[in-house]
């Protein structure tokens, strides 16, 4: 992992800690409500996806909770674990943080899909959901294989020394 991934880390909690706080204090950061000022991007998400409006659905707010859970563990990775010079733990704490990442994205888009409007954006609504969620998708994929590769190679470099 290099500094990109610690970049990463670090945007991924901001996201993730607004959309906890915008799941958590509806129906006030809905459009309309007086905190929405602070979520102005998420009239868009409303619009799209019945469940960000849905105050009685418990499953968006059980994702935000691992959402609130990841946060730390990112900011942790972030500090700790990607330097190359990291160890093992750092590293299993790498791939820990990334593949929850990738878990939870996939939970929410597999549990959401069915609650996108198809119609919203032109048509576009499910298209513009997924593609705002693939980068939590890719980019910790990347830096699982990228984690992977390190410890291959450091793992391999102590075998060598030990023969």
């Amino acid at each position: 992992m290099a500094g990109f991934d610690s970049y990463w880390l670090l945007f991924s909690a901001v996201v993730s800690l607004q959309e906890a706080a915008f799941l958590y204090l509806r129906p006030a950061s809905l459009p309309g409500g007086h905190l929405a000022h602070l979520f102005p991007h998420y009239g868009v998400y409303v619009a799209m996806d019945g469940l960000f409006r849905d105050m009685g659905d418990r499953t968006l707010r059980l994702l935000s909770a691992a959402s609130l859970v990841e946060v730390p563990l990112q900011l942790l990775v972030a500090a700790y674990a990607v330097p190359a010079s990291a160890g093992l733990s750092a590293a299993t704490l790498a791939l820990t943080a990334l593949s929850a990442t990738v878990v939870k994205t996939g939970l929410f888009l597999a549990y959401d899909w069915p609650h996108m409007h198809a119609a919203a954006a032109g048509g576009w609504g499910r298209v513009v959901v997924v593609a705002a969620s693939t980068p939590w998708l890719l980019v910790p994929v990347g830096g699982v294989v990228a984690v992977h590769r390190r410890l291959r190679r450091v793992l391999g470099s102590s075998e060598r020394k030990m023969a």
